[in-house]
């Protein structure tokens, strides 16, 4: 059985802020957010040192705001790149018990424009050296974890006036 990402038509794919996948078990809801910062096929894939600066300091900024927040009962799960580097999965874990579905956009909204605001504060990348990281030579400056944020945050914004996650455009079968 194919991926749903499979059966989404790549050629129509906006950029956005997409619920891709939620999964149950046992008291918690494991959500898949697809974070597409590059249209496909139109724009300039991310580069790989885009790519890797962006891991560091958005997974870095996930975790340190919800640290810092009151938000009990979310566990991040992974942060990274799609493979085909037109933007970051955000798998996250929520507590069924404090979170149901009508909540998970405006709280998932909160986590990502605190998360955005970290990444702004930072002064240089998180874990930039070779006791921390596999490959310390495609990490970038500051800088461009500062313009990818600021496209990030465009993003979440323009979801922000719908007060949803964008819809994906399916294939027709």
């Amino acid at each position: 059985m194919l991926s749903k990402s499979f059966g989404v038509d790549h050629l129509k794919l906006q950029k956005g802020l997409y619920l891709s996948q939620i999964d149950h078990l046992e008291g918690t809801s494991t959500l898949t957010f697809d974070i597409r910062i590059r249209k496909p096929y139109v724009d300039p894939i991310l580069t790989n040192i885009e790519v890797h600066t962006l891991e560091h300091c958005l997974a870095t900024g996930v975790r340190e705001y919800l640290n810092e927040s009151s938000k009990k009962g979310i566990l991040p799960i992974y942060i990274g790149p799609m493979g085909c580097a037109t933007g970051f999965y955000i798998v996250l874990q929520f507590s069924d018990n404090i979170y149901g579905k009508e909540n998970y956009y405006p709280v998932v909204y909160e986590i990502l424009e605190g998360a955005i605001s970290k990444i702004l504060e930072m002064t240089e990348i998180p874990a930039k050296d070779k006791k921390r990281c596999g490959n310390v030579n495609t990490l970038g400056g500051i800088e461009i974890a500062y313009s990818l944020a600021k496209e990030f945050k465009q993003i979440i914004e323009k979801t922000m006036k719908s007060r949803n996650f964008d819809e994906y455009p399916m294939l027709e079968e």
